[in-house]
């Protein structure tokens, strides 16, 4: 039997995956006083995972509504997530 990954347990994956990492980086920077470039680079994928899976709930949420307002405070939610996230990637 062949098994389908929908986007659901797709998603449900990437949470659990989030919530490995995010404990994982909590230790690493409990262990080394939050010094540790690793911790930081674990703390920043699972921040990214955590937000991919919200958006795409958010995204679903939104779809139910069928009107362009949610439409475009989901979008403007979602730049307002993004633009300092990609801006703490470059360091400005």
């Amino acid at each position: 039997m062949k098994k389908e990954l929908n986007s659901k347990k797709f998603f449900s994956l990437l949470a659990f995956i989030a919530l490995i990492i995010s404990g994982v980086a909590l230790l690493i920077s409990k262990i080394f006083f939050g010094n540790s470039t690793t911790a930081v680079v674990l703390n920043n994928t699972a921040y990214v995972l955590a937000f991919v899976v919200t958006a795409f709930s958010a995204l679903n949420y939104v779809k139910t509504k069928h009107s362009l307002v949610w439409t475009i405070i989901y979008i403007v939610a979602v730049i307002i997530v993004v633009v300092p996230l990609v801006l703490s990637m470059f360091k400005i």
